[in-house]
């Protein structure tokens, strides 16, 4: 606007600019954080149990793994062995123009064999019992699709979907404003805080938690 008017002035059209002297008043920088402590990823779980219990496990997997968003959409139970305590990362949720798609991840990397303690297992236990309810109470209608995390009718969960319940447990929760991405950095901050050498914290994903913290 200020360019304007000085082209204005230029043309003798105005006599001056009216904005000539006015300071533009700086952006406030938001407050948001990158990552959370132990005691507020506890209190998002707590928070999560009171949303979905599909969602409370989705999360809990996420906090314990450090996997990304389409990953853990993409699991399907095949995928899991809960007594051997491992997750398969063999491919990933895009949703798109073109719906629902599954892909292999982007690089050789992606594609690992991530730990889960016993806790974590015993509460997809108590989660698969769950989803197993929705199956019967459902019947015919269900879509089964084997995925781990999915809708209670067995549709994928839209990624962007995921991001907003997320965003509305955090805010239940009373934690920082985090993005659903920086769980997978909360995850590897916290390895950190637990003494794991940095040089592995970058190539690990693993449980966080020994116990029922959460």
């Amino acid at each position: 606007m200020k360019s304007a008017l000085d082209q204005a002035v230029d043309w003798e059209l105005l006599a001056r600019n009216p904005l000539q002297n006015i300071e533009i008043p700086r952006a406030r920088r938001r407050d948001i954080h990158s990552t959370w402590s132990m005691e507020q990823v506890n209190h998002f779980l707590n928070s999560a149990k009171f949303e979905s219990v599909i969602y409370y496990a989705l999360f809990l997997v996420m906090v314990n793994t450090g996997m990304r968003r389409g990953e853990v959409l993409g699991l399907r139970w095949q995928d899991v062995d809960m007594n051997q305590g491992k997750i398969n990362v063999v491919r990933t949720l895009v949703y798109d123009e073109d719906g629902f798609r599954f892909h292999e991840p982007k690089t050789s990397s992606s594609k690992r064999q991530i730990s889960i303690d016993e806790f974590v297992c015993e509460e997809l236990r108590k989660y698969k019992s769950k989803q197993n309810e929705f199956k019967l109470a459902i019947g015919s209608s269900y879509e089964d699709n084997g995925l781990l995390f999915c809708r209670e009718d067995g549709k994928p969960i839209y990624p962007r979907q995921l991001a907003t319940v997320f965003n509305r447990i955090a805010k239940a929760a009373k934690v920082p404003k985090i993005r659903i991405h920086d769980i997978r950095h909360t995850h590897a901050t916290l390895l950190l805080k637990l003494g794991e050498n940095p040089k592995v914290v970058s190539e690990y994903d693993g449980p966080i938690c020994q116990d029922n913290n959460f």
